[in-house]
């Protein structure tokens, strides 16, 4: 029993419009391919008969000593970003400590040291 191959035979209408995907350039020759149920080796023939350029292929070579550099750059950023926000609530904390004093040294001394001025009880000091 042999198998029996088929073999497709398409109007010149159907190529058109097929090759009219293409060109318009919205979807990828294997999606077109899907859609109107034709390989995509036949889709790409058709392309070479019309003389429609084929996508070019762009190789890009990955190593897997690029990608650990990669993860050990996000993790120093990671740990910089930690410090600088340990950093920025320190200098909060600081700067809360500083306008309490202010705040202590005008309500028991009397002295604004937001201004400057030519305050005496500043010279006292």
């Amino acid at each position: 029993m042999s198998k029996k191959i088929k073999n497709y035979r398409y109007s010149q209408n159907f190529k058109d419009a097929v090759l009219q995907e293409v060109r318009k350039e919205e979807m990828s020759i294997m999606s077109i391919s899907k859609l109107y149920n034709v390989s995509y080796v036949t889709v790409y023939n058709w392309m070479k008969e019309s003389s429609i350029p084929t996508p070019t292929r762009e190789t890009i070579y990955v190593d897997l000593k690029d990608h650990k550099s990669s993860l050990d750059r996000i993790s120093e950023l990671e740990k910089k970003i930690q410090q600088l926000e340990s950093a920025l609530s320190d200098k909060v904390l600081e700067n809360c400590a500083l306008q309490s004093m202010v705040n202590v040294a005008k309500k028991k001394y009397g002295i604004d040291l937001k201004k400057k001025s030519d305050n005496p009880a500043l010279k006292r000091l």
